[in-house]
């Protein structure tokens, strides 16, 4: 049998490594409320800017594992990359939305999909950013870029790399992570809200600039 496929090259490899810079994030907050997605999907991006978590963690949230009065999300390893559980301190921004979530849906999942008693689906926010993409004002922009873009972000701030890995649930198979046994808990806690805070001053400097163009 002749492979109809012999010959064929594929396609070149795409580097992951697209983060959203501070131009774009206030690019992207601005544009936000204008966009053509659900809340959900509105919330799904903010809640991967807010926590660095994965798209599938976040879509597949249950509100069992979320303590909103101490604000911390106890992810189990069945629901984590390498399989190791994980422990968020959630910034009281992010405390606030799920808040307001709780408040309208009586489903056992942070993020339900309306139609069917499941979680929301990690990859129809693709096909919504690809519905809007000609709205959107950033190029090449996909919501697995969020996670990145919150490292990042963090680095930028000045978040020692250690903390990330601990942020991140980065597997460290260092020497130095064997003998460091700190649980970083109280610099975890702490950079989430130095994040979500910067990220509360680039959405007001985007809306001020959407008043000047207004006027």
């Amino acid at each position: 049998m002749i492979n109809p496929c012999a010959g064929v090259k594929p396609p070149p490899a795409v580097r992951r490594d697209r983060a959203l810079d501070e131009a774009e994030l206030k690019a992207l907050f601005a544009w936000m409320p204008l966009a053509k997605l659900s809340a959900s999907n509105r919330d799904l991006i903010e809640l991967e800017l807010l926590t660095g978590a994965r798209q599938g963690e976040i879509c597949g949230m249950l509100w069992s594992e979320l303590d909103l009065h101490d604000g911390v999300w106890s992810l189990p390893g069945s629901r984590t990359k390498n399989g190791r559980p994980h422990t968020l301190f959630l910034a009281a921004q992010t405390v606030a939305l799920l808040k307001r979530r709780r408040e309208i849906t009586r489903a056992q999942m942070g993020l339900p999909n309306p139609k069917v008693d499941k979680s929301l689906d990690p990859h129809g926010i693709v096909w919504a950013l690809m519905h809007a993409r000609k709205q959107c004002p950033i190029a090449n922009f996909i919501c697995r870029n969020l996670r990145r873009s919150a490292l990042t972000g963090l680095a930028r701030l000045g978040c020692p790399r250690v903390v990330q890995d601990r942020m991140a649930n980065h597997v460290d198979t260092s020497i130095g992570a064997i003998y460091d046994r700190h649980s970083y808990d109280h610099e975890d806690k702490d950079w989430w809200q130095r994040w979500a805070d910067a990220l509360d001053g680039l959405r007001a400097a985007a809306n001020v600039a959407q008043l000047v163009r207004a006027a």
